[in-house]
């Protein structure tokens, strides 16, 4: 099972949008557009539960009292069962609702209320049949009546739901005991089964644990142990409790104490000291290693993957999402060139561009042709158009491709073309050979060229960064008018 659109409503700064998704979503935008906001709407309509510790006033949009809506279609229909008597009754349904509602009273007879009223119910196939809600025939030929309710997600039923695990940018949670947490329930898991075996045959383990613990503690000189365990159980004696001993891992869940390590030498390095990026890419694995494993339908969702992870690791990371998400589908929210790169043309992998208009998110396609140059696309193109970053590495290969279009390579030669095709000669630039100069007026896209390739001539002021983004801007209208000129067919 995978989602096929997203309908999300009055949610932070998104007023209202329509997204659909593939098997692996990448969104591309600027800080602030509402990357984020979309990743948690996702989480939260997946996996509601103690969500109201989870809302804010804030998260209201614009401030105003209108209920948040988020609304997940799947791309296949999948069955809940509504308990009735002693029997259920089967509903085919294909989309999750979600609506928060700011409190408008306290709730009857508590002193203390959550401030928000969120509803959360499967929707059926079949359009409703009546205001409330919607009917349908039992199996005798009665006729069944249901509402919202009853398809509450805490009241009604089904095997085939998809489970989100959110990958926020506090990597290290997945990987440390606390509620939800992946390795809180792989080791409660393991403490289960260890007990489940423990029952069938002890094989000396409570001796074993005995012997170990003693010899822990005799490294530790008599001295010590006297200050500290026997002065403490000499007084406590005094008040009548019994006394106590040291034990450094409980007997009947000893995954209590476990973490994940690398083990260098003797030590034994807990995964939270190798790095934000390495903790994100073992929880990862382990999650979906284990999904693999239970057959689970996962929806993996990642805010910035690429934090503290080396641009190699990046590369290898994007090549494995890119494998899991046939099988596991993924949203990603990234600011990674390298990301973009390596997804950018691929036809199961789509990419959409946040950004705010009018103090709106919008999110959209992203309409984004990186086919400038035969060798597109180069890490210039892309930091310029997914992510209006301009560079000088992007200037510096407009310039040699238009030099090569024009079959001009001597540069006063090749500035002369570039007035005949409607630039100015709007920049001085004093030319400095061996200490002896001269002033050339040159177009903009010539000073910047001139400025990038002589860093050692200090007679000329630096360009500003709008220079740079208009002088890139001047040469791709060029290009395009060069590349029509050569594909245009001629007249005879």
């Amino acid at each position: 099972m995978k989602i096929d659109n997203i309908y999300i409503k009055n949610f932070r700064s998104i007023e209202e949008a329509h997204i659909s998704l593939n098997d692996l979503t990448l969104l591309i935008g600027d800080n602030a557009t509402g990357k984020t906001s979309i990743l948690e709407a996702v989480n939260f309509a997946l996996s509601p539960n103690y969500l109201s510790g989870k809302i804010q006033q804030t998260d209201f949009y614009n401030g105003t009292n209108a209920p948040i809506i988020i609304e997940i279609e799947f791309n296949q229909t999948f069955i809940v069962k509504i308990p009735e008597g002693f029997t259920v009754q089967e509903v085919e349904c294909n989309k999750i609702h979600l609506e928060i509602k700011k409190r408008e009273r306290a709730a009857l007879n508590k002193s203390f209320s959550d401030g928000f009223v969120i509803t959360h119910y499967y929707i059926p196939v079949n359009p409703k049949t009546k205001d409330d809600g919607w009917e349908q025939k039992r199996k005798n030929g009665s006729i069944f009546e249901f509402t919202k309710s009853h398809l509450a997600t805490n009241f009604a039923e089904t095997d085939e739901e998809l489970k989100g695990f959110y990958f926020n940018k506090n990597r290290s949670i997945q990987l440390k005991r606390g509620y939800n947490s992946s390795i809180t329930n792989i080791f409660d898991d393991f403490n289960w089964r260890f007990i489940h075996n423990l029952q069938k045959s002890e094989d000396g383990y409570l001796d074993n644990k005995k012997n170990i613990e003693e010899q822990v503690i005799s490294k530790v000189d008599d001295k010590t142990i006297k200050k500290s365990l026997v002065t403490l159980n000499s007084k406590l004696k005094e008040f009548g409790i019994t006394e106590i001993n040291i034990s450094l891992f409980e007997s009947h869940a000893p995954f209590n104490s476990a973490f994940l390590s690398n083990t260098i030498g003797t030590m034994d390095i807990g995964v939270d000291n190798l790095g934000s990026g390495i903790e994100m890419i073992i929880s990862l694995l382990l999650l979906e290693t284990l999904a693999s494993l239970s057959k689970d339908d996962i929806f993996i969702i990642i805010d910035e993957p690429e934090l503290h992870l080396h641009p190699s690791l990046q590369e290898q990371f994007v090549q494995y999402l890119k494998t899991i998400s046939l099988k596991k589908q993924i949203l990603v929210s990234t600011h990674s060139p390298y990301f973009f790169k390596n997804c950018c043309s691929e036809k199961n992998i789509k990419l959409l561009v946040t950004e705010i208009v009018k103090n709106k998110s919008t999110i959209k396609d992203a309409e984004i042709q990186l086919s400038t140059f035969p060798w597109s696309p180069s890490w210039g193109e892309i930091n310029y158009f997914a992510y209006n970053l301009p560079t000088v590495e992007f200037h510096n290969e407009l310039y040699g491709y238009l030099q090569h279009l024009s079959r001009i390579t001597k540069i006063v030669d090749f500035d002369e073309y570039l007035v005949n095709m409607g630039n100015k000669t709007s920049k001085k630039w004093t030319q400095d050979k061996e200490g002896i100069t001269k002033d050339f007026n040159f177009t903009l896209m010539t000073y910047i060229r001139n400025f990038i390739h002589h860093p050692e001539n200090t007679h000329n002021p630096p360009y500003t960064p709008d220079e740079l983004k208009y002088s890139i801007s001047q040469m791709l209208k060029l290009i395009k008018e060069a590349v029509y000129e050569i594909i245009r067919p001629q007249k005879p």
